[in-house]
């Protein structure tokens, strides 16, 4: 969680007890935030800040994360100092806010966001009040978000943009911030950002004075959003599936695997493959996993894992259905008719979507394959289209679903209602198969012990 500094002699307030320890003044801790993880995670977001032409704040210990209004400065907790006072915290709140990198560098980026504000006395320029609210808004003791708004960002837990106009800034600053920029492709801006303001900060050159000013984020990709994915599966005599599937994205979820698998050391990569399996309907357990480097952002990322799911079919049972071992393709959901005629918003869609999935899978030989229709529906907002065939002992599946438009009218809920269950119904498809009689295993007959002799 918190590792001790690393050219420190260690202080003779360790081996204290909590009850005596608490008893010791801060300043007698004779604490540096040179030499620690802490340092190391400032200069982490002090870069990101110099790339982005901006200052950097002043940092000093405190007992909690705050950035004083008027200073562009970040107060950082003590207990980040040693694990020993990490080990307190933790006893005394049941938690050490900023203990583990990621939330560290969340909190340190939110904070940077108040002090950036504080330094180029942001608050006083009416196109900030517009947009955040006016900061004079008094702080209030509760607030109760809506999970589900599109007017913030979500940076830190608890839907923290929410509760006051200054947050509401910071987690902007923060989510703009995000260490995701830098598996990013170029010119890229997460979703959570594109088509809303942002304020360009701009250096002037010498004898100029500043051009700051507030524009659009595009809302398109600087690409063409796709997903590609191919499955090559087998079906043993035995019934085991072993199943080696390959993804190829750009856009949006190309972005989330980036940031996921940058962040995670290799060791821990087959647990995100597995989460993506899940996700995607495939039961059974991942064996390997390999991935492009996520900092090489002019080609898409690609990632491959291996499956396999003992006793997947049970041929002795005749027919055997299986599904098209397709991943399942995640539509957006069909939203509540609403109760009262007032007027609904649009049906988001999201970013225009190109996903085709191809599947091929070999079973053992002789096994007759029935394969079904496939379907297509078509909208002027997106299109569906599926396929199935049969090659001797190969069972060959594709699916191909283009969204064209970010979002349709909410007059349209029934067409697009009817066009998700088509699409669903397409996907709960299932293919018989059958195998001879005479290949199935059969189990082994019971022995019957001889006739007796008669006695003489």
């Amino acid at each position: 969680m918190v590792d001790a500094p690393t050219d420190a002699v260690t202080p003779h307030w360790t081996s204290l007890p909590d009850e005596q320890l608490l008893d010791v003044r801060m300043c007698d801790l004779d604490l540096r935030i040179e030499g620690t993880d802490l340092q190391h995670r400032i200069s982490t977001v002090d870069a990101q800040l110099k790339a982005r032409g901006l200052i950097c704040p002043q940092y000093w210990i405190s007992d909690e994360w705050f950035s004083p209004d008027g200073v562009p400065g970040v107060a950082v907790p003590f207990y980040l100092l040693h694990p020993r006072l990490a080990k307190l915290e933790l006893s005394q709140m049941l938690e050490v806010e900023g203990g583990d990198e990621e939330t560290c560098l969340k909190i340190l980026r939110h904070e940077a966001g108040h002090a950036i504000d504080n330094a180029y006395q942001l608050r006083r320029r009416r196109a900030r009040r517009d947009i955040f609210g006016r900061p004079s808004t008094p702080y209030p003791e509760y607030y109760t978000p809506k999970p589900y708004s599109k007017s913030f960002v979500q940076h830190l837990d608890h839907w923290y943009a929410q509760s006051h106009p200054d947050e509401d800034f910071a987690e902007t600053f923060a989510t703009w911030l995000d260490p995701s920029i830098e598996v990013a492709p170029f010119g890229m801006i997460p979703s959570t950002l594109r088509g809303k303001r942002a304020l360009l900060l701009q250096s002037p050159a010498a004898g100029e004075s500043r051009k700051d000013a507030w524009t659009v984020i595009p809302a398109d990709l600087p690409f063409a959003a796709s997903q590609h994915v191919t499955v090559d599966a087998t079906i043993a005599a035995d019934g085991k599936l072993t199943a080696r599937l390959r993804y190829v994205l750009r856009g949006d979820n190309e972005l989330l695997l980036r940031v996921a698998f940058h962040r995670s050391s290799r060791e821990q990569w087959k647990g995100l493959a597995q989460l993506l399996a899940f996700s995607d309907g495939f039961r059974g357990q991942v064996t390997a996993v390999t991935a492009s480097d996520p900092s090489a952002t002019r080609e898409p990322f690609t990632l491959e894992y291996e499956i396999t799911q003992p006793a997947f079919v049970d041929w002795s049972k005749q027919p055997v259905r299986i599904p098209a071992l397709l991943p399942l393709i995640g539509l957006p959901e069909v939203p509540a008719r609403p109760a009262s005629a007032a007027a609904s918003p649009p049906i988001e869609l999201g970013t225009p979507l190109d996903i085709e999935a191809r599947a091929t899978l070999h079973l053992p030989p002789r096994t007759i394959i029935r394969p079904t229709a496939g379907t297509s529906v078509a909208r002027d907002y997106a299109i569906y289209t599926s396929s199935y065939s049969a090659r001797g002992s190969v069972l060959l599946a594709a699916r191909h679903v283009r969204f064209l438009l970010r979002e349709i009218p909410a007059a349209r809920l029934a067409d697009y209602s009817a066009f998700v269950r088509a699409v669903q119904n397409d996907e709960a498809q299932l293919f018989p198969l059958e195998r001879p009689a005479a290949l199935h295993p059969k189990p082994a007959a019971p022995k019957t012990p001889p006739p007796a002799k008669p006695r003489p």
